[in-house]
């Protein structure tokens, strides 16, 4: 099943839309989906007063929905299975913890999108907001798998504690990107803040682009010819949907 879900009031508080998983509506009556209960600040709401609810039968397992504005937090977060496509820009925190499926947002997204993913694809079409990947705060991990990907630019701290998977930015990355970053991969196409890399204990940082400064925790061992790079590099085109330009 597919459903459609048309933003029809915007506001003004943040609103909480952990509840919106494909897995889970495409698996409910439409008078169960209409009376599901969203977080607005501190009130709940049925879904029915905040989007035009509408579904198509299909073998799918696929959830559109078309935001106002970018005050959706949460959009995909533990997702596991399906697609979820926002036609628009999205909150904070889209994309938190996945465990599988694809995710892809149109538009921007705020900070912390893909916290703590542990698989599945999440693209942004737009930019990305501070901390893409990162822990949230009181943890240690971030982005633990997967694959995030970026067509814009990224803010700062993107790939933050990283842990496994791989992480795409084809734009510009903000200060401290990779910061203490414990393994995976992380490729930057166009140029990055100061500080990149800084804490970086293992992993991979790929920058189409020489900083302007070496971070004072890396040392620089000279050019080198690395027969690796041939099979990273087509392991990020496969992971970036061939549209990676390396």
């Amino acid at each position: 099943m597919t459903i459609e879900l048309v933003q029809i009031l915007s506001v003004e508080q943040r609103l909480d839309c952990r509840a919106l998983l494909p897995e889970q509506l495409t698996n409910m009556s439409m008078q169960q989906v209409q009376h599901l209960s969203l977080r607005v600040g501190n009130q709940a709401l049925p879904l029915a007063e905040l989007f035009n609810v509408s579904a198509k039968s299909d073998e799918q397992c696929r959830l559109i929905i078309h935001p106002l504005d970018d005050r959706l937090d949460y959009l995909g977060a533990g997702m596991s299975q399906g697609e979820l496509l926002v036609s628009g820009n999205a909150g904070h925190h889209a994309g938190r913890g996945m465990q599988g499926g694809q995710l892809t947002i149109t538009g921007q997204c705020g900070d912390l999108a893909g916290s703590g993913l542990r698989a599945g694809h999440l693209l942004v079409k737009g930019n990305a907001g501070a901390r893409l990947g990162g822990p949230a705060a009181g943890e240690r991990r971030g982005q633990q798998g997967g694959v995030i990907h970026v067509r814009g630019s990224a803010g700062e701290r993107a790939g933050e504690c990283m842990r496994r998977g791989t992480l795409i930015i084809e734009g510009d990355a903000d200060r401290l990107l990779g910061y203490r970053m414990i393994a995976g991969t992380l490729f930057v196409g166009g140029r990055v803040g100061a500080l990149a890399g800084y804490g970086m204990r293992r992993g991979t940082l790929v920058l189409q682009h020489h900083p302007d400064t070496v971070c004072p925790t890396l040392r620089a061992n000279g050019t080198h010819e690395l027969s690796f790079l041939q099979l990273l590099s087509a392991d990020l085109r496969q992971a970036s949907g061939q549209v990676l330009k390396l």
